[in-house]
């Protein structure tokens, strides 16, 4: 009776481990039978399951996923059969933070509903990646940009604010009465609490929720704003750069 029932559950053990390898066949099976355009689908659900965290250009702070999900992803393979483009819409949920806490800026939660153009190269051993490991470069291109807006209001260095606009939404700066208010407070701090952002081709608009403090000669400020903010591409250009295109408040 004991040895049947030995035998039973060995017969079940190599059953089951057959299953799995067959299951692992299958799907490199799959993957070679479907080119590179299939690979490329699954190094993104890979990046899905096992999370992403990002470089942001021009500061130290990263970008960490917590949700994250690829969709309608449409595959080009280029000609050399080595690089290609995968164009899809991503819903992302993460946040901005410094590594290891090492800001004295906290953490800013980041919720992004868009289209993205992502090019990725075949490395040495067969596997496709995102070029620089970036897997969402007009979240992060955008990101950047309203970091570096959050870091100017943070230190009122007027002389930045029109490398930050389009050139008619910089000659209306100095008219903004908001920003001339945040501008001449003392012992001033601007922290941006969250952004949730809707990526186009070529706009992405943001809602801001941010907090300023500080003094103003007659009263001291403390305030909660939401403000909506539009982002755009520079024009004669075709990287993935974007300016401000109604202004910073």
């Amino acid at each position: 009776m004991k040895g049947n029932l030995q035998r039973v559950v060995g017969a079940l053990l190599l059953v089951g481990a057959l299953g799995v390898v067959a299951s692992i066949l299958a799907t490199r099976l799959f993957v070679f039978a479907g080119g590179p355009e299939v690979e490329i689908i699954s190094c993104l659900k890979t990046a899905e399951k096992d999370g992403v965290t990002l470089a942001v250009p021009g500061t130290p702070r990263m970008l960490a996923s917590h949700q994250l999900h690829f969709d309608r992803i449409v595959v080009n393979v280029h000609a050399d059969q080595k690089t290609a483009t995968a164009i899809a819409t991503l819903d992302f949920r993460g946040a901005l933070s410094a590594p290891g806490g090492s800001s004295p800026v906290g953490a800013t939660a980041v919720s992004s509903l868009g289209l993205e153009k992502i090019d990725l190269i075949l490395g040495k051993g067969g596997a496709w990646s995102p070029v620089s490991g970036d897997s969402a470069p007009t979240l992060t291109a955008a990101l950047g940009l309203l970091e570096r807006r959050r870091q100017v209001l943070e230190t009122g260095d007027a002389s930045l604010l029109s490398t930050l606009v389009d050139g008619t939404a910089a000659r209306n700066l100095t008219a903004d009465p908001r920003l001339l208010e945040l501008l001449a407070l003392k012992d001033r701090h601007y922290q941006v609490d969250a952004y949730y952002l809707r990526a186009d081709r070529d706009e992405v608009l943001v809602t801001a929720e941010d907090h300023l403090t500080g003094n103003l000669p007659d009263r001291p400020v403390d305030s909660k704003t939401s403000r909506r903010l539009k982002l755009g591409r520079p024009a004669g250009k075709t990287g993935r750069e974007f300016l401000f295109t109604d202004g910073l408040m």
